[in-house]
């Protein structure tokens, strides 16, 4: 978390807060630390937690199934 947190743009706009992005990176390494991840899966889960916290248009590039649960985590917050 702390990692992500540092590589982050110093010029970003000091309104955007960055706690909720990295802290579900720091939250998707402490889960699969204690899941017991393989490297694949771990990479797959901060895949899943990015998607979440940015809506990233990754998926274009890997063709992950993210975008299908963009939508569900977004009606999530919503609610």
């Amino acid at each position: 978390m702390c990692r992500v947190g540092l590589g982050r743009d110093p010029e970003a706009p000091r309104d955007f807060h960055a706690t909720p992005t990295t802290g579900a990176m720091g939250a998707a390494a402490a889960a699969a630390k204690v899941l017991g991840l393989n490297a694949d899966q771990t990479e797959h889960a901060f895949g899943i937690a990015l998607s979440n916290t940015a809506g990233n248009m990754q998926f274009h590039l890997n063709g992950a199934w993210t975008k299908r649960v963009q939508i569900g985590f977004a009606s999530t917050a919503g609610v």
